[in-house]
């Protein structure tokens, strides 16, 4: 499969807008760079699978601050009453 950007650059060639050696120039510069643009696969799985830990803290943690205000009830309530 060809690169998104090597069909306009075959147009511009066949037009005659850039000559063979800018157009080789232009290959060389776009392959070099092709791996820097973006974050690869394991990068994105270890965001998305930290941001899911974030959330499960949350939720935990919220979880275990009910649980112990549901513990205390009990024991003050028969000290209370």
């Amino acid at each position: 499969m060809k690169p998104p950007w090597e069909s306009p650059l075959e147009r511009w060639l066949e037009a005659g807008l850039i000559g063979e050696d800018a157009a080789a120039g232009i290959r060389a510069w776009e392959r070099g760079r092709l791996g820097r643009t973006s974050l690869r696969w394991p990068a994105w799985l270890a965001l998305a699978l930290g941001g899911l830990l974030l959330g499960a803290g949350i939720l935990l943690e919220q979880a275990r601050q009910r649980l112990i205000a549901k513990a205390r009830e009990p024991v003050t309530g028969d000290f209370i009453g």
